[in-house]
């Protein structure tokens, strides 16, 4: 009897044991932190490294029964196969990579050919960063690509032209208001030459959109950031529910977009990442990206429905507006600090 009640107990400890592994396990959600870095899963492929930049994809090939006598051909075929596994898993991972807001590169990829030309060039120029040749003869490959480079070059062209358009449909729905004035008054009390020339200077400064066509605020009192006491920014958004993206943005309390702002550009020319992720403050301060003296700034809350966007309180803003406007952020020398 007395055996009997240890073996019951001892099957209700393991019982138990696997339960919590099931549960650790299943509650660990689509992310996972190693180092301060952030890896986001998607699917049970691969995922993006938002703190190194790139989207790795794993891809399994089974070994041919049917070719025998020559076991070297047929883990060379498996591995082949694999290979081949993991170029179409990273290609769907690419696909998940949300560009901004609710924006997946899924949703440029099918419209835009040379979007689609870039994707597959990251594809096809994938290195492989692992290969398991397994006892069975299968063969696991690990293939890694850059978000970096061609793929953020074209994606930032296509965000900034989307940006355009977007204020072209703006500029007609006014114009198409003012049609509707009576000609007379019209002519009156608008100066149409005059309106034509400032919007299509606002177009040509488009990444200043939302800073010239938002309410007037009470100006910020001056902030005091010295170019030699500042080598990049970190912002702290812990606990804000923020999540990553190719394009986040920074914005004023009042909506006013900071950053990337007016130095766009910089980044559809060189290809490089507008931010990098990681859920470390000291390692993201320790961090090459951003120097050896880099300014922190904490995150109010985020912006909009989707996540993927940071508000600054007023001096913050006024922080991030001066290295801003000294240049130190041409280069994205930007770390966002996430849970």
């Amino acid at each position: 009897m007395k055996k009997q009640f240890i073996r019951i107990l001892f099957f209700k400890i393991k019982i138990k044991i696997i339960i919590i592994s099931i549960i650790f396990i299943s509650f660990q959600g689509n992310t996972y932190a190693s180092d301060g870095e952030v890896v986001e899963w998607i699917g049970v492929n691969g995922g993006i490294n938002w703190t190194k930049g790139t989207v790795i994809a794993e891809g399994i090939g089974g070994i041919n029964t049917k070719i025998k006598g020559n076991n070297n051909i047929s883990k060379a075929m498996a591995c082949r196969a694999a290979l081949t596994i993991a170029r179409r898993n990273l290609l769907e991972i690419i696909k998940g990579v949300r560009v901004q807001g609710n924006t997946l590169v899924d949703n440029i990829y099918v419209k835009n050919d040379f979007i689609k030309s870039s994707v597959e060039g990251v594809v096809r120029g994938a290195i492989i960063k692992e290969r398991i040749i397994n006892d069975d003869g299968s063969c696991q490959v690990t293939i890694q690509a850059p978000l970096s480079g061609p793929l953020a070059m074209s994606l930032y062209k296509e965000i900034k032209q989307s940006d355009k358009n977007a204020f072209l449909n703006f500029k007609d729905k006014i114009f198409g208001f003012f049609s509707l004035i009576d000609s007379a008054y019209a002519k009156e009390n608008f100066n149409y030459l005059k309106y034509n020339q400032k919007i299509d200077d606002i177009i040509k400064r488009i990444d200043r959109l939302e800073r010239i066509i938002n309410i007037k605020t009470k100006p910020v009192e001056a902030v005091t950031v010295k170019e030699n006491e500042v080598s990049g920014l970190i912002i702290d958004a812990r606990g804000s529910n923020f999540i990553p993206s190719l394009h986040p943005r920074v914005r004023k309390i009042k909506g006013q977009v900071i950053y990337p702002g007016n130095i766009k550009e910089d980044f559809q020319k060189n290809g490089r990442l507008i931010s990098l992720f990681m859920n470390d403050l000291i390692l993201a301060q320790n961090h090459p990206r951003v120097g050896n003296k880099p300014l922190v700034v904490k995150a109010l809350r985020t912006y909009g429905k989707y996540r993927t966007e940071i508000v600054l309180s007023e001096k913050s803003a006024a922080q991030v507006s001066k290295l801003i406007k000294n240049g130190f952020l041409k280069h994205a020398e930007v770390i966002i600090v996430m849970d």
